[in-house]
Formats: C-alpha cells, structure tokens, sequence
C-alpha cells in the first residue's frame, strides 16, 4: 500500500473486491510492445519506431538513410543537432501539407539520444521536432502527470475536451502535459497546473515526486512512446480547479468507488492509469 496519505487513505476505502478489480484495471493499461513495427536509430541510437511503409517512405526520401542488419540506419551523426533539426521539420511539414500528418501544434519536442534522469531543460539532444511528429515516427517523448488528492482520499480528475485530438472525452489526470524543448519539469509542472486547472501552488503544499513510467501503445498517428514524470499533489478544501486554456471540459471529484468503476469502463486514458498506478504501488 502507498506510504502516501492520501492515497492511503484512497485504498483504505476499497472493500477486497474492489481492491482487485482496481489491479486488473490498473494492467489493462499496461504498456504494449512494438510488434510489427520497424526500429529506427539515429546513427548508432534506438531512437523511435515505425510501420513498414513509413519506414519505406523514409527510406526513399531520405538519402542518409538505410537498412543495416534490419535497422532503419539514418547516419547523420556528423550534422549538427540543428541541422537534423531543420531536416526533419522540413520533412515533417511536407507531410502534413500531403495530408498525412495531422494534429500539428507549433511546439517543439526534444529526442535525446539519452537524457538525463530526468531531462534536463539544457540538455543537448539528438534533434528538437514538431511535436506531432514523435507520434508519427514514434519517438520517444516526455510528458508530466499530476495527481490531484483530497485529503479524504478523492481523486480530482479533468475530462478532456471533446475537440482534443487525442483521447478526446476520457477523464485524465488533475494537470498532464508534454515537456516542450527547452523546459524542465518544474516549468511544465507550474504551466500545466494553472493552464489546465487553474492552480498555484501554496506555500508549504504537499507535492510529491514519483519518479518515472514508461507509456507504450499503437495509435493512428503512429506509436506512442512516452516517459510519464508523476507527481501527487495534496490538494487543500479551498482548492477547486477551473480550466484556463480550453483543454478540459469539466473537473469532477470521485470516490475511490467511483474511480473503481471508471477505470473499469475504460473511462480514463491509459497514460492516466499508468500515473494512477505509480501513486497507488
């Protein structure tokens, strides 16, 4: 059971049964493999996986590209990171104007060959990209998820809009955003907690850092390979979140019955459950 209270206190209301309809839920979510799919490295880096004909479309239109011992080998190591930067943007953006990259969002993400733990906001990196992009080709992002607990034990969940591009409508965690280049988590933790629920953090707040899981899953854009950074935060009576930037469509406060019987529905997305589960171990 978690040492921390309130997610102790969480548990402690399941009856037995709920309990271990709470753990098959909980590995329902749990991170697939990348079967049928190709490997891609950025010179001697596993960096991202693909399907077999984007794989051959990289093949084709990617002159420093090529297959080595059944790897997709792009043997840029000599360019600069700003260089395999630009080339990918590029690249990228005569994708979406073919119409086959969608959900484009003007934000940059880092691929590090391998970060620190966590990444760190200067840390130099293989290629900075479109953020849409590390779906399309696979790549391996970062991402913060925030737990949101009453002292009681309930857990504040965001519903996801409805005009979201992915998962649209699931319930999610308190706060969750992707780590843009240039930014550490403390950054995305601070952006992500006023943007999406409109909260600061108080003096002396109760926050505390899981550490890391890894989210895996197929997904139309391509795959999705992400590092979940979670955090509990211990929210105070006064605290009500209120969304700022349009991304959720409304907040609700369950019981740990309630969150029982989500997450059995599949209501949640699975990187919610994963960071759900990283507070309950």
């Amino acid at each position: 059971m978690s040492d921390y209270a309130p997610a102790s206190r969480f548990l402690a209301r399941l009856q037995a049964q709920e309990q271990r309809l709470l753990r098959q839920a909980m590995q329902s979510a749990a991170p697939a493999q990348a079967q049928d799919l190709q490997a891609w490295y950025c010179g001697p880096h596993p960096i991202g996986w693909v399907d077999r004909a984007r794989a051959q479309a990289m093949l084709a239109q990617w002159p420093q590209c090529a297959l080595q011992d059944g790897r997709l080998v792009w043997s840029v190591m000599d360019w600069s990171s700003q260089e395999r930067s630009q080339y990918l943007q590029q690249w990228l953006l005569a994708q979406r104007e073919a119409g086959r990259l969608s959900g484009w969002r003007s934000e940059a993400y880092r691929c590090w060959a391998t970060p620190a733990y966590p990444p760190q906001p200067n840390e130099p990196g293989l290629f900075d990209c479109e953020r849409a992009g590390f779906r399309y080709l696979g790549l391996r992002s970062h991402a913060v998820h925030i737990n949101g607990w009453s002292q009681d034990g309930e857990l504040w969940c965001g519903r996801r809009s409805a005009s979201k591009a992915t998962d649209p409508g699931l319930l999610d965690s308190l706060s969750a955003g992707g780590m843009t280049a240039g930014q550490g988590l403390w950054t995305v933790l601070q952006r992500e907690l006023w943007e999406e629920a409109g909260l600061q953090l108080a003096h002396g707040q109760s926050l505390q850092w899981l550490g890391s899981t890894h989210s895996r899953q197929r997904v139309p854009e391509g795959w999705h390979n992400e590092t979940l950074w979670v955090f509990n935060l211990a929210m105070t009576d006064e605290q009500v979140p209120l969304n700022q930037d349009g991304e959720v469509a409304e907040f609700v406060r369950l019981t740990p019955e309630q969150v029982v019987q989500h997450l059995c529905a599949g209501d949640f997305t699975k990187d919610a459950a994963l960071a759900l589960q990283l507070s309950l171990v």
